[in-house]
């Protein structure tokens, strides 16, 4: 299968967040110290990516105050939130807006019809539900454009408890309300970052298919972000799809392309191919070497090819799967 470079549809980077700390918005120029650009896109075939509106504050913080650490990083490596997270989520929208409108190559993705255009597509989703005051909020985020909420980032909130929390008390009063008024206005769930028995509580009860947007195999690496045989299972029963993540710590000792190609190998032979797809986490993680940039993607490919995968299992994971769920649940 020389050659093969199948449409993508990325269900989680952090492009937004990128440019909001400063990094450069010349998205016309391939860049080799930068995880993607117009040019990287095109060549990796990018169909769509989901566009993460995160914008928590890295800082040090000695005495107080809710933080919360990184995978492994240094002890004074933290995030902290923003004075304001709604003005903070409304400055990285912002960011998304001008990319859209700066580069014809982008454009927004607002509803079912918009999965056939031309380009590379873009879909908002909050990181996090710190971002909402009240559920009510999910009116004003649809508005401008939001069709993806995750219900957590590292930390516990109003609505549900994270991959983090020190107890794990799952989906709340809010978040049941938040769930029920996402599924009446088309919005897709993401469960990425949730605790277990967030993840568990919601597939038991939300109709509509949900994402584990970035995340990878707990019965290959036992890690908080990685996702369990039971989680597994019922999200293969949902209609969800889990996409595999490039952030180091959640693949394993000497994380390569061939190692992450285990994850998605072992859980398509376990719960099938339907609940597998790709969810880099670009520009917000740091990425095996093997898989610096969005077009090495292809290094992907060819490891698994190495494990016996055909054209057609390829692109159910690189975007086949994906588009599923987003046809399912966008209006």
């Amino acid at each position: 299968m020389e050659g093969l470079n199948p449409p993508l549809i990325d269900l989680h980077e952090d492009i937004g967040y990128y440019i909001y700390l400063g990094g450069k918005h010349d998205m016309e120029v391939k860049r080799k110290d930068r995880h993607g650009d117009i040019p990287g896109y095109l060549e990796a075939n990018v169909k769509l990516l989901v566009g993460a509106v995160f914008a928590l504050q890295r800082g040090y913080a000695s005495m107080g105050g809710e933080v919360m650490k990184g995978y492994g990083e240094g002890a004074g490596d933290i995030y902290i939130r923003p004075s304001s997270p709604k003005a903070a989520a409304l400055d990285v929208i912002t960011i998304y807006k001008w990319l859209v409108r700066r580069y014809g190559e982008f454009r927004l993705v607002t509803n079912r019809s918009d999965l056939d255009g031309e380009g590379i597509g873009i879909i908002l989703g909050l990181e996090g539900t710190e971002y909402l005051d009240d559920p009510g909020d999910i009116y004003l985020y649809k508005d401008l454009g939001v069709r993806l909420i995750g219900l957590t980032w590292n930390y516990d909130t109003r609505y549900a408890a994270s991959c983090m929390s020190r107890r794990d008390y799952g989906l709340t009063g809010s978040g049941e309300a938040l769930l029920s008024l996402a599924e009446a206005e088309g919005i897709v769930i993401d469960l990425a970052h949730s605790s277990r028995n967030t993840m568990l509580e919601v597939l038991e009860t939300h109709s509509d298919p949900v994402l584990i947007s970035h995340s990878n195999y707990a019965g290959l690496v036992k890690h908080q972000r990685n996702v369990d045989d039971e989680v597994l299972d019922r999200l293969a029963s949902n209609g969800g799809v889990i996409g595999f993540t490039y952030i180091r710590q959640t693949i394993g000792e000497k994380p390569s392309a061939e190692s992450l190609a285990r994850h998605i190998d072992t859980v398509a032979e376990r719960f099938g191919d339907e609940v597998v797809a790709v969810g880099t986490d670009l520009f917000g993680c740091n990425p095996p070497d093997d898989l610096k940039r969005i077009e090495m993607i292809t290094n992907l490919y060819r490891a698994l090819e190495g494990l016996g995968w055909t054209r057609e299992r390829l692109e159910r994971l690189a975007y086949r799967n994906a588009e599923r769920v987003f046809r399912r649940v966008l209006r």
